[in-house]
């Protein structure tokens, strides 16, 4: 009865966590957002009359930038069938995204005749909940869940929190890029339920919830994911055995399933079209060049990088060291499960079952670190948004390392407390005990309280200033896009040259792509307007120059 009430109360206070999570983005975003417009690739992938593949979209071009690629005549989507697969066969593969992208094409298409009266700010705010949610669900599936300590998973969630969403790397870019959302965020937040579901064996001896999970995995389908997913998967249903099923049929299937699934949706990806395509104009490098070590630094550099501001130089080898002892920990511990089998486990209140858990999850999620970040074996484009998932996995990796090696502190402070041949000193017990509640309450929050100081504080004005920065953006591109309506509307002017064009130093960004304005266009259905920005204009060798009018943005942002 106990443990009924238990799981009870756990499960209510997930569903509150994320009906109080996701209220509140909703409502900081409509604040925090007000006034955005989706910018670049957002403007092409929600558009409601898409010209959907990379082809399509380079025809709009003064000077093809991918000579490797056949411009040729777009076409509008007729439905989203047509536009899930056009962008599976001509942009990047990416099925799930595409069906995402495509609902809410279909959607804009009937209700945001303009791209002003879509809802950039719900976007941002689902961005920003994905953000919350998604530590929640991981941190829960393994401290609240299974090793039943909701202090201490909230405490550490708040470190998660306080290091991770600040990063530069991280929060901007969900602000600045509108289609993270479905590109990325979404696959993460679905992810972690589904951690949660297999370390509760949520699915059972259930077929149909076998194969929605079977379904999660091909939704999950991208590069980073790719690899990493079935590790994580792996580690929860370990972690998440029960004495009934013991380690025989039960886990040993499921390495078999996700495997599978897993190499199925690896096929889906990797053999579509629309990725072939990508990888040609994004050059993708032979495996030939890779270097082991090279890679690994690499890695862990820009791993450290995107959530801790100073980085020693020697910070790769202290990292190979705690994965290295975390693996020989958990191989060590594997074996001797292996060798016991189903009478060797133990039941799940036992602490060196939750220590154990612990450990597994922690090297799991650093080894799905490391995973996630092998596209850098294939190809040399790394945009910095591409950090979010890795630097995620990583900061969880640290997060339960520390808990790894709190809870084995305290374990062995009980093993001291109970030895025979210190029972017979009385003051020791009490020195022990307070030592105890030292590891598993002071520590946690000393270490958050220390992250919260050195990093979050720390990085709250700059970010401040990049929000705002990206915010302001937005209005200029909203003024002077309505500048250039007014002037098609008004002298049937339709070649325009952006000249002036403002920068800040928010990844550089300014005005958007060429194919984005055609695509702004398209959308307000004047697809007869040019618009290209001078740089690019000189550099087509300054086609058309009788026809295209020049427009000075300090002046329309002057209002001059």
């Amino acid at each position: 009865m106990g443990a009924m009430k238990i799981s009870v109360s756990w499960k209510r206070f997930l569903l509150f966590a994320h009906v109080g999570l996701l209220i509140a983005s909703i409502v900081l975003g409509r604040w925090l957002y007000a006034g955005a417009l989706g910018r670049s690739d957002a403007l092409t992938v929600f558009n409601p009359y898409p010209l959907v593949t990379i082809a399509d979209n380079i025809a709009y071009y003064p000077v093809n930038p991918y000579p490797n690629i056949d411009s040729r005549s777009g076409h509008v989507v007729s439905n989203p069938f047509v536009y899930v697969w056009d962008w599976y066969c001509g942009f990047n593969g990416r099925l799930s995204t595409g069906v995402m992208n495509s609902l809410i094409a279909l959607a804009a298409k009937g209700w945001c005749p303009t791209p002003e009266s879509f809802p950039w700010w719900l976007m941002r705010a689902l961005s920003l909940y994905c953000l919350l949610a998604t530590p929640l669900n991981f941190m829960v599936a393994v401290g609240w869940a299974w090793a039943k300590r909701p202090g201490r998973t909230l405490v550490l969630l708040a470190a998660v929190w306080s290091v991770w969403i600040v990063s530069p790397k991280i929060y901007i870019f969900t602000v600045i890029f509108d289609v993270l959302l479905t590109d990325r965020n979404i696959h993460e937040y679905v992810l972690a339920w589904m951690m949660l579901g297999v370390m509760s064996n949520w699915m059972g001896r259930s077929a149909w919830k076998w194969g929605l999970l079977a379904a999660g995995i091909l939704f999950l389908s991208s590069e980073q994911n790719m690899f990493s997913v079935p590790i994580l998967l792996l580690a929860a249903a370990w972690v998440g055995l029960d004495e009934k099923n013991g380690l025989g049929r039960s886990w040993r299937w499921q390495a078999c399933f996700y495997s599978a699934w897993t190499c199925l949706s690896a096929a889906i990806y990797f053999l579509s079209p629309g990725q072939w395509l990508r990888n040609n104009f994004l050059s993708m490098k032979t495996i030939g060049d890779f270097a082991p070590l090279e890679w690994y630094r690499q890695v862990v550099t820009l791993g450290y990088g995107a959530i801790f501001p100073r980085l020693p130089d020697s910070l790769w080898i202290w990292h190979l060291a705690l994965y290295g002892g975390l693996g020989l920990l958990m191989t060590a511990w594997t074996i001797r499960r292996l060798k016991q089998g189903a009478t060797g486990l133990l039941s799940v209140d036992h602490p060196r079952r939750k220590l154990e858990g612990i450990g597994i999850m922690a090297f799991a999620f650093l080894t799905a670190f490391l995973a996630s970040m092998l596209t850098l074996i294939a190809s040399p484009y790394f945009p910095p948004y591409a950090i979010y998932y890795p630097s995620l996995l990583l900061m969880l990796g640290l997060v339960f390392s520390f808990w790894l090696v709190l809870d084995g502190a305290a374990m062995f402070m009980d093993m001291l407390a109970s030895s025979v041949r210190l029972a017979r000193f009385a003051g020791i017990k009490p020195i022990i005990g307070y030592a105890k509640i030292g590891c598993v309450v002071g520590l946690p929050l000393l270490v958050t309280s220390t992250l919260i100081g050195t990093v979050t504080v720390r990085a709250w004005p700059a970010m401040a200033a990049e929000y705002r920065q990206v915010m302001e953006q937005n209005r200029n591109r909203r003024q002077l896009y309505a500048e250039i309506v007014r002037l098609r509307n008004m002298t049937g002017q339709r070649c325009f040259v952006l000249v002036n064009i403002w920068h800040y130093p928010v990844w550089g960004i300014h005005m958007d792509e060429v194919w984005a304005m055609a695509a702004y266009f398209r959308w307000r259905r004047m697809e007869d307007v040019v618009c290209i920005a001078e740089d690019e204009w000189i550099a087509a060798g300054r086609p058309q120059e009788q026809l295209c009018y020049k427009l000075d943005c300090a002046k329309v942002l002057a209002g001059k």
